[in-house]
């Protein structure tokens, strides 16, 4: 998609949402996902951590042996998931943020000390952020206070009221009835978007919450081909390209679509986790439904893991590692 706002984003974003348009990006998905996963899974037998699977993969590629390597790497995800996680539920605590209501202007410190996405964006030295960086600091405290309160308690509400056996079978973007999130009154415009929330939900709900970071989106963006499927602005739905500047070589940036619906990517990502499931599931490691999207984050980083270097032209980083900001 392109920033310029001369482009009608209201009618690509419709068009995304066509029944006709989605099977389109579903067959895409269908095609690649496989050798994507393998792929994934070759890397971890060549990780230190994983040496004494290398042997048995060599040898035959056998269910015994896939099943390992799926185990070991969603083992170390897991792990270092759970380690994050923690700090986001200290940070976002209902009854304490009820606390910050006494006294407001504490809260934005405390939200850039201990909340990892925050801070880490914050003190990132990186002229990609350095925009968002400038937005929040000049934002009052009490507004990210009331963002962020809305935010938990819709997300506790939604937890409260949420079943597996139904939530399980959502196939449909309207169906998560995720819309609320998206509102003004879940946001500041240039501060506080999808991005930064979704961080928020996924590391206190991993199975009901997706993550659409900067590298979830590149992930789909890879695994459909680049495809942009007759889009009206010929680019792929799940990149921005920002018409409105130019890197120092005089060439536009690309960026994740970081408009792109959650409800939509939602879907997709519940699609993707019954393939990767359906995959374990053959091969003798079946997946635990507790961490459903830690898996498909896993994939989609993955993907975009084995297009770093692709990412990093797209994005015109002068460095790898800011070619992976996440917001």
């Amino acid at each position: 998609m392109l920033r310029s706002e001369a482009i009608d984003k209201a009618r690509e974003f419709d068009l995304i949402k066509k029944h006709n348009h989605v099977t389109k990006v579903e067959e895409l998905i269908e095609k690649n996902f496989v050798n994507y996963f393998e792929t994934i899974l070759e890397r971890v037998k060549d990780a230190k951590s994983a040496q004494d699977l290398a042997a048995a993969w060599n040898s035959k590629s056998t269910s015994i042996d896939k099943s390992k390597c799926i185990s070991s790497l969603f083992a170390q995800k897991i792990e270092d998931y759970e380690k994050e996680a923690e700090k986001y539920r200290s940070t976002f605590d209902e009854e304490a943020l009820d606390e910050f209501m006494f006294d407001e202007n504490a809260f934005k410190g405390f939200l850039t000390k201990e909340c990892p996405v925050i801070m880490h964006s914050f003190y990132a030295k990186s002229e990609e952020l350095r925009e968002w960086q400038i937005s929040y600091a000049k934002t009052a405290s009490s507004d990210l206070l009331g963002i962020f309160s809305n935010l938990v308690q819709f997300v506790n509400e939604y937890a409260n009221s949420y079943v597996e056996a139904d939530y399980s079978q959502y196939s449909e973007s309207d169906e998560f009835n995720f819309n609320q999130i998206e509102d003004e009154n879940f946001g500041i415009v240039g501060v506080i978007g999808m991005g930064i929330k979704s961080f928020v939900t996924y590391y206190l709900h991993p199975n009901i919450f997706p993550k659409r970071g900067k590298m979830d989106l590149f992930g789909l963006y890879f695994l459909t081909d680049r495809s942009f499927l007759s889009l009206p602005t010929k680019t792929s739905e799940f990149i921005m390209v920002n018409d409105k500047a130019h890197s120092n070589e005089g060439v536009y940036k690309i960026d994740q679509n970081y408009w792109y619906p959650y409800g939509l990517f939602s879907a997709y990502a519940m699609k993707l986790y019954r393939k990767i499931s359906e995959y374990c599931e053959k091969h003798g490691a079946p997946l635990d439904p507790h961490y459903r999207y830690v898996y498909v984050n896993t994939f989609l980083e993955g993907i975009a893991h084995c297009h770093k270097e692709d990412i990093q032209t797209l994005t015109k980083s002068s460095n790898p590692k800011y070619a992976t900001s996440h917001i």
